[in-house]
């Protein structure tokens, strides 16, 4: 009896990679015009798959904007297949948010083109987020294909992958990769061969019929794939079948019969994770979490809050997402990629946070006429009430009742009288109207007396109206040249300001509150320093000078770094056997930077020669405790120059912890100290997104961030540099 093997064509694409992204789609417009041509040409050809990305269409029609009509008509008869994705992220480093957006623009985008496939293509992420079969569920899809992270306690190659909530797809494993029938024999024995082989192997492990994917990573379509499948039909053991995904469809999601796991995927019993990619290029992963934060958590829900339908603000948002989308793509955000490539990802993250700060503006600019005179107006872009710190420009000088005075811009920044005969270089040199990063001139006067020149510039913190600095330049030369003797004042004047932290609040989901000047919380002990020490009546924080650390409510040891060398590449960390191991600085100092009420810093200026280094490096640690807070926030600053190493901090914990929980896309996951090893190496390390809980103690940080707890469960090590090469 015949046995029927479906044979999936396909083309994994990286839009980026080991090449940045005009190099590949140079590779791109060849490959799916060929595709184009093939099934065109070939109705014995019945189907290509397009890598589960719109992106790769996208980025096809962008320079061949004539083959969109061809697309459309080969997508709506099932020739050619797309979606349901915009990329194929990584599932643990964006935010949830950009993952749902991702799936749900690709669908939009498939089904304008004719439609999607019914099935989550996902087989070279590495390893899968909890409440992906969730996420699929409700955009209507029940049917995955996967490959890594699948655990040894899935034997077979289906079985039901369920959420947290309990919802659940029917999982397709690529057991040999999507890349096993890349490169098929064209001897029929040959393949039949290689086929039988391959069942064999599988044995009672197979579900249903086999699924062989015929390609890989930027492989182009095989013309002759129908005829060598034909030939091999012949030899009468086997029956080839050319499918798409679409096929699997056909399969029953909730078979009874089917082996259950619920929750993350992240094994390597059977193929990498490649878990060291959320440690590589850390550049890139603050880009990323810095870029996120400001269009997801303010920029877009502050525009909705604040500007009307039709803004052009809502557009931008748009193409905002658009880009974080795009770089949300696996090998992108993950940063295993050439310098030229990590270069354009940095690029677009940057557009996504600049696009986010203009649309914050814009919206703040809206809300502000509801403030009254004299006062500040706080904007909530979360559901859930909050009350929080925020820093203010206040107009005037001295201390301001309810508030804490960070610094004071004097009124005067420049007072210069030089004589007229070099004023003319300095004229020169004026192009702009911009001071510094926050200092712009406004106005600029110009008044003579016989003995005087004056020329005063009004500076604002804001920019004003555009002036003719050549115009002005030209007076003040003539007013020089008709009176070479005198001399030039030049003053630059603004009004006196001070820089202040208040606390606003509490200001509704949503929501705005106004805070003004004298406004005092009743309910918040202040923050006291005493030495090294600060409290607020919720944490107690003591700096230890002589080692840089920090007490943290009694426990010792918070703020210590540890440095080992590094052995690994930009996917995996390799300790270097033998290498030495650096715990503690050559010298420490200690400065009290602010002293509250409502904020106090200590920073701790650390002086380290790393593993490897022929020079040292100055380690600026700023500790910081707030009024009403729980929480110790802490910051590291400093210029690397040394390679293959990596640098983590050590988080003491109260008590050892057993396992760990961490943040996830949509989820909060409890892990053991190591994923599961088989193929690849068991992995201490692994990815979190925003927070991290062990035991009684919080860690919370911006983005997707790499953790490990120690051995004994004592402590957390949270990397803060790889450097690799």
């Amino acid at each position: 009896m015949e046995r029927r093997v479906l044979v999936l064509p396909h083309t994994h694409w990286d839009r980026e990679w080991y090449e940045p992204f005009e190099g590949f789609r140079s590779r791109l417009v060849g490959v799916v015009g060929e595709v184009l041509d093939v099934l065109e040409g070939d109705p014995a050809f019945r189907c290509f798959h397009l890598d589960g990305q719109t992106a790769a269409v996208d980025d096809h029609l962008a320079v061949v904007p004539a083959d969109e009509a061809r697309v459309r008509r080969l997508v709506e008869a099932g020739r050619l297949t797309i979606g349901p994705w915009v990329v194929l992220a990584d599932s643990f480093l964006p935010s949830g948010e950009t993952l749902a957006r991702n799936l749900e623009r690709g669908r939009a985008r498939a089904a304008r083109l004719g439609g999607s496939v019914p099935v989550g293509w996902m087989p070279d992420s590495f390893g899968h987020a909890a409440q992906l079969p969730q996420l699929l569920r409700l955009a209507g899809i029940r049917h995955a294909v996967i490959w890594r992270g699948v655990p040894s306690a899935v034997d077979r190659t289906a079985f039901r992958w369920e959420a947290p909530d309990g919802s659940g797809v029917r999982a397709e494993v690529l057991p040999a990769g999507y890349d096993v029938g890349g490169y098929l024999p064209a001897d029929p024995a040959e393949l039949v061969a290689r086929i039988e082989d391959h069942l064999t192997d599988l044995g009672d492990r197979l579900v249903g019929e086999p699924l062989w994917p015929q390609g890989g990573d930027h492989h182009p379509i095989r013309r002759e794939l129908p005829a060598v499948l034909a030939a091999a039909d012949a030899t009468g053991s086997l029956r080839f079948e050319i499918v798409g995904p679409g096929a699997l469809a056909a399969t029953d999601p909730d078979d009874p019969g089917l082996d259950r796991w619920a929750g993350e995927l992240r094994s390597g019993y059977r193929s990498s994770v490649l878990a060291g990619v959320t440690s590589t290029r850390l550049d890139v992963k603050a880009a990323a979490a810095a870029a996120e934060v400001a269009l997801e958590r303010v920029a877009e829900p502050l525009a909705v809050m604040a500007l009307p339908a039709g803004d052009h603000a809502h557009a931008l948002v748009d193409r905002a997402w658009e880009l974080a989308i795009l770089n949300a793509a696996h090998d992108s955000t993950c940063g295993c990629s050439a310098d030229a490539t990590v270069a354009e990802v940095l690029g677009r993250y940057g557009s996504v946070a600049a696009i986010a700060r203009s649309v914050t503006t814009r919206a703040l600019a809206a809300l502000a006429p509801h403030a009254p005179a004299g006062t500040a107006l706080g904007a909530n872009t979360v559901a859930r009430t909050r009350r929080g710190l925020v820093e203010l420009d206040l107009p005037g000088e001295g201390p301001v009742v309810g508030a804490q005075v960070l610094d004071e811009r004097s009124a005067t920044l420049l007072d210069l009288t030089v004589p007229a005969a070099v004023v003319a270089p300095l004229l020169d040199r004026i192009r702009t109207q911009q001071v510094n990063d926050d200092t712009w001139v406004v106005s600029v006067d110009l008044t003579e007396t016989d003995d005087l020149v004056d020329v005063v510039a009004r500076c604002d913190r804001q920019p004003g109206a555009r002036l003719d600095l050549t115009a002005l330049r030209a007076r003040a030369e003539a007013l020089v040249a008709a009176r070479p003797d005198r001399d030039i004042r030049i003053r630059a004047v603004q009004a006196p300001s001070r820089r202040a932290v208040a606390l606003v609040g509490p200001v509704p989901g949503f929501g705005v509150a106004v805070w003004r000047p004298g406004d005092e919380p009743a309910d918040v002990e202040p923050v006291v320093v005493d030495g090294h020490r600060m409290a607020n009546g919720l944490v107690d924080v003591a700096v230890d000078p002589a080692t840089g650390t920090f007490t943290v409510d009694g426990t010792p040891g918070f703020g210590a770094l540890i440095d080992d060398a590094e052995g690994g590449d930009t996917y995996t960390h390799e300790p270097v056997p033998g290498a030495a191991v650096v715990d503690e600085p050559v010298a420490v100092a200690v400065v009290v930077e602010e002293r509250g009420p409502l904020r106090a810093r200590i920073r701790i200026d650390s002086t380290w020669r790393w593993v490897g280094a022929d020079r040292e490096t100055t380690v600026a640690t700023t500790v910081e405790v707030r009024a009403g807070e729980r929480l110790v926030r802490v910051a590291h600053s400093f210029v690397n120059t040394v390679g293959d190493h990596r640098l983590r901090a050590l988080v003491p914990l109260p008590a050892p912890a057993p396992t760990v929980t961490a943040g996830c896309a949509f989820a909060a996951v409890e892990r053991d100290r190591t994923n599961e090893g088989g193929v690849e190496a068991p992995c201490p390390t692994a990815p979190a997104r925003r927070f991290l809980l062990a035991g009684r103690l919080a860690v919370v940080q911006a983005g997707a961030f790499e953790y490990e707890l120690l051995e004994g469960g004592s402590a957390v090590a949270l990397t803060v540099l790889r450097s690799v090469g």
